[in-house]
């Protein structure tokens, strides 16, 4: 009777024991090989950064961050051009008033809801404008229009405190630019 107790708890263990063991895992895909990137052709930043109109007034072809084509004029003695920001975009410095700066091709940033937010006509097409307040009481002014699928952003900069009339000056100098603004 014994050797039946025993024989008996041993098989009820290695019945509890089999149902209670972990199934195998699936077998290991194997491993594929990852895509070699395929090398996109270098657009250039400006294709036609500046061409000299007349004794004050240059031409401004480039593209958005996106790619599409535009032209802006601006006047080479209220502005001055250089591509040297950190992300190698063209940028308008200007030249009377220090800190103010205009992106001519300026990428989302993912901002918080603007403090001000209007529609502003310039060229012909009305214009989102969306002004943010920076912590030091600078602006950063964003204008964005959308041509059918194409879109539009720049943006006004000037990231230290402005006394009115210069902050004023700056965004009118700056819209000044826009309502030259032509898509390609």
């Amino acid at each position: 009777m014994y050797k039946m107790r025993v024989s008996a708890t041993l098989l009820i263990l290695l019945l509890i024991s089999g149902c209670n063991s972990i199934p195998p895992s699936p077998p290991e895909p194997p491993p594929t090989e990852e895509p070699s990137p395929v090398p996109s052709p270098q657009q250039p930043i400006s294709p036609q950064p500046t061409v000299q109109l007349s004794d004050d007034e240059i031409l401004y072809e480039g593209p958005t961050t996106w790619g599409n084509l535009f032209q802006v004029r601006y006047n080479k003695d209220i502005w001055d051009y250089a591509e040297i920001d950190q992300y190698r975009e063209p940028v308008l410095y200007h030249r009377e008033i220090s800190g103010c700066r205009f992106n001519l091709s300026e990428g989302a940033r993912g901002w918080p809801e603007p403090d001000e937010s209007n529609l502003v006509s310039l060229a012909g097409y009305e214009w989102s404008q969306d002004v943010h307040i920076a912590f030091a009481g600078g602006r950063y002014i964003m204008y964005h229009l959308t041509i059918d699928s194409s879109s539009f952003l720049f943006a006004v900069i000037h990231l230290d405190p402005l006394p009115p009339d210069q902050s004023d000056q700056c965004r009118a100098d700056a819209e000044a630019i826009l309502d030259t603004f032509q898509p390609r």
